[in-house]
Formats: C-alpha cells, structure tokens, sequence
C-alpha cells in the first residue's frame, strides 16, 4: 500500500537515493513521526557511513534530528553466500564456511495451528527447526524466520540468543523487499541485526534468505559446535 506522507518525505527519500552506494530507500510513517528508515546498499561503504549520510540528509531537508536506531542498512552482496554459492579455496574459503546456508523451508497448517520447519546446513552438518503458532493470516511467515532461528541456535556453543524482532516488506526502488529484525542478546548486551531479501515468488525463501543476512555476519564470530553433535530432527510443538 502506497504511503503518501508529508511534502519533505519524497525529497529525503530522493537524497537518500543520490548517495554514491545506496540502490534503494523507503521512510516509514507513523502518524507524522519517522517510524524507520530503510536503506539498502551494494555494500561499497561501512553502514555507519550510510547511517551519518541518512541523518545529515533529515537534518537539512526537513530539520528533523533523527535518532540512528531508526535507520536500517541492508547491503546487497551478503545475500550470496547464504544462497550456498561455493567459491575457490583461498582467504575467503574459511569465512564462507562458517555461514549457515539455507537448505529448505515447509510449512504445514492443520487445524487451528501451523507449523514451520526450516533447514539450514553448515559444512557438512544440517540442521531442523521447528516452530508452531495459530494459523494466522501472514503469521506464516514469522514462524519461517522463527524456525529458521531456531535451527542457528543449534550450532552454537555461546551462551546467546536470537529471537525474530519484526519482518515487514517495503518497497525500495522498484522492488518489493523483504526485511527482518532480529534480537541478538550475549550477557548484558543486546543489538538489533537487520537483513534483507529481495521478495520473489517464494515469499518463505525470501524470508529465510533475510533471516540468515541478519545474523550470518554475528554468527561467524561465536563458537560452534562439533558436527557430530548434530542431529537431523523435528522438534516437539
């Protein structure tokens, strides 16, 4: 659905677009307040960068003192990896190996009650997730990015969590993406990890692929488990 917003809304989108990186942008209204902004970049400069640009850009076009947690940054090239793409052995052999990559999604509804089962794989290992709810209109897709949460958590041997935020789909550009949220906690310390998807005719792929953007990068850096520990199952409901 279209989102008119106030006169300086389209003209800080546009400035935003103009930045050198940037391929898309959309500023989502609440009321007259910014409820967030969504940028997404082919990756050629660090998000801090883009974030600065984006307050600078509300600062001078609608005098708006903008608060950095409401801007997300998504970075196009990420997406690679998480499709299972392999590359030659060299340097970045060993990053890639520590992604998750996506494997398979289903999602079944019986009843009053649905279920997603997500499968994600690392190395030679793989792994299920499953997680039930209502069978709610669109809360399909939730439980896709649930699921696909809950099969990461299995590879780790960090005391951390992850748990689904928000996922909303916005248009940037001329495209229709898909953007997750999610919160990562480790101790006392909580970050908010977006990713993104470009949404296609598998809307649960998509959501998976955004899930996996959101935490891949955190994920590479905690300590995983040995292999053998992994086993391929359904969890109980």
């Amino acid at each position: 659905m279209s989102e008119a917003g106030p006169i300086w809304k389209s003209d800080a989108e546009n400035a935003i677009r103009r930045l050198p990186g940037v391929v898309g942008a959309h500023i989502r209204m609440q009321g007259s307040e910014i409820a967030a902004i969504f940028v997404q970049t082919d990756g050629s400069r660090e998000s801090r960068r883009f974030v600065r640009d984006v307050e600078a850009i509300l600062a001078t076009t609608a005098g708006i003192e903008l608060d950095y947690r409401k801007v997300s940054v998504a970075a196009t090239p990420p997406l690679g990896p998480l499709l299972g793409a392999t590359s030659a052995a060299g340097p970045g052999a060993t990053a890639a190996a520590r992604r998750l990559a996506f494997e398979n999604v289903h999602l079944r509804t019986a009843g009053l009650s649905t279920e997603a089962q997500v499968e994600l794989s690392l190395g030679g290992a793989r792994v299920l997730g499953t997680v039930s709810g209502p069978a709610t209109r669109g809360g399909g897709l939730e439980l896709v990015a649930g699921a696909c949460l809950r099969a990461a958590s299995q590879f780790v041997d960090d005391p951390v969590s992850f748990s689904l935020g928000g996922l909303e789909q916005v248009r940037v550009g001329r495209d229709q993406v898909l953007v997750v949220l999610v919160r990562f906690i480790q101790g006392r310390s909580e970050r908010a990890l977006t990713g993104s998807s470009p949404c296609d005719q598998d809307d649960m792929r998509s959501v998976a692929y955004a899930t996996l953007d959101a935490i891949n990068r955190t994920f590479a850096s905690l300590r995983h488990r040995e292999p053998v520990e992994f086993v391929l199952r359904a969890e109980a409901p």
